[in-house]
């Protein structure tokens, strides 16, 4: 069983800072023993400059600056880091048609976590991904379809609250 926490919450990633904020966040060694973390349209190291770099190209480089979701695995369904990142590169590949995006295996907490973050602007068109239905719908499909294809066949979405009600339902 699989489910995706998308993380934006209104407000939460319209500073400039964001970028470099949750990039080093995601790929922090600890976090990530196994080094399985990986990227589409970047260079890890550079990844928050060169999604900077296409969002001022289009003159987009203002409020959200990044999205950010997270696929957590239940730790009964056995999944390995390496089949972890299996996963996030396939979403990853297909995320990375249009969106620069930057993933990472975490293997930190009771159940192993795959958190992606992904340039909003697309560099093929600059186009900003905001959020619509529409665009969640196929994202979320576009997800799941990358989790059903390595055998996972339950997968659901958990509603973020960012804080103070930071609970999930």
């Amino acid at each position: 069983m699989a489910t995706v926490k998308f993380l934006n919450a209104a407000g939460k990633y319209d500073d400039s800072a964001s970028r470099d904020d949750v990039i080093r966040y995601i790929t922090q060694k600890v976090k990530t023993p196994s080094g399985y973390i990986g990227a589409c349209g970047v260079d890890v190291p550079y990844a928050a400059q060169q999604m900077q770099e296409v969002s001022a190209s289009f003159k987009k480089d203002n409020k959200i600056r990044i999205r950010h979701f997270v696929v957590s695995f239940y730790r009964n369904e056995q999944i390995s880091p390496y089949k972890a990142n299996m996963i996030a590169s396939m979403i990853a590949l297909e995320l990375g048609r249009i969106y620069q995006c930057v993933y990472a295996v975490h293997e930190d907490t009771y159940n192993i976590h795959v958190h992606f973050v992904f340039n909003p602007v697309s560099f093929v068109n600059g186009h900003k991904y905001s959020g619509t239905k529409e665009e969640h719908k196929a994202l979320k499909e576009l997800i799941a379809m990358c989790v059903k294809a390595m055998g996972i066949h339950i997968f659901y979405e958990v509603k973020y609250y960012p804080e103070p009600n930071n609970r999930y339902e």
